[in-house]
């Protein structure tokens, strides 16, 4: 009886998020930090999460969010957007330390597929294809199928091509998402 009950509670639930994306480049050449200001844009994910119990799960998925920053002043003067569409690959784990309130913390594998400065690409000889970072967050659940997220994403990955140059990627997502009945 008892493991019959517990592997009760036990289940998968797949989903789809939408949200707000807020994102910085800590930029330094030279050692020198150059200042940039964040980007706003979008971001889409399909989560996966599994309960291992009523306090803790493990989650993944797959995302897609428009990273990047604004306002990089060139060597000409000239002052230059860098977007960087990313897709990424979450996995971590929540917490609930009380019924439908969940703590996260993981780690995001992601890969930049596109990178567009001024509108125009940007050569990958250029940028690295890996954006890693690390995750902390939390979701509230709304009934049984809706639930708001908050992340913070702390760039861990120097993303340029340039012994003399380094710059990490860190984002703020806010969204909303819907779970799959299962």
């Amino acid at each position: 009886i008892f493991i019959h009950s517990s592997t009760a509670q036990k289940k998968f639930e797949l989903g789809f998020n939408i949200g707000y994306v807020n994102s910085t480049v800590q930029y330094t050449v030279f050692g020198t930090k150059v200042p940039t200001n964040s980007k706003s844009s979008l971001y889409v994910s399909a989560p996966m999460t599994y309960h291992l119990n009523k306090n803790i799960s493990f989650f993944g998925g797959l995302g897609m969010a428009g990273l990047g920053a604004e306002g990089f002043v060139m060597e000409n003067g000239e002052v230059s957007r860098l977007h960087l569409t990313t897709v990424y690959i979450p996995v971590g784990i929540k917490i609930f330390p009380v019924e439908k309130f969940a703590l996260l913390g993981g780690f995001n594998l992601g890969f930049t597929t596109k990178a567009l400065g001024n509108g125009q690409s940007v050569e990958f000889t250029n940028f690295k294809s890996s954006n890693n970072s690390f995750l902390i967050g939390g979701e509230y659940h709304i009934g049984k199928s809706y639930l708001a997220e908050v992340r913070y994403n702390i760039g861990i990955t120097n993303i340029i091509n340039n012994p003399n140059e380094e710059m990490k990627n860190s984002f703020l997502q806010i969204g909303v998402g819907y779970k799959f009945a299962n």
